[in-house]
């Protein structure tokens, strides 16, 4: 899985790293917390240079970070 280590840095150290497509690191995300009693939510990773991401439909989040998603973001 090509996103795997983009997971393990935001879990590791709140920072997505290098978006596999392109390379580069100028990267963000969003984890947003669905259901409070389970912790499981929703999230997306981008990068702001090609302007790609995906979607991640469900996850167990410990800390939500809510950052809005650019509009110009193809997913």
């Amino acid at each position: 899985m090509k996103w795997l280590t983009n997971l393990e840095n935001i879990a590791k150290l709140n920072m997505a790293g290098k978006y596999p497509i392109c390379g580069s690191s100028n990267t963000d995300y969003t984890l947003i917390i669905d259901e409070k009693e389970t912790s499981m939510g929703h999230g997306a990773i981008w990068c702001n240079n090609c302007n790609n991401g995906f979607y991640i439909l469900r996850i167990k989040i410990d800390n939500a970070i809510k950052k809005v998603i650019p509009k110009n973001i193809e997913f």
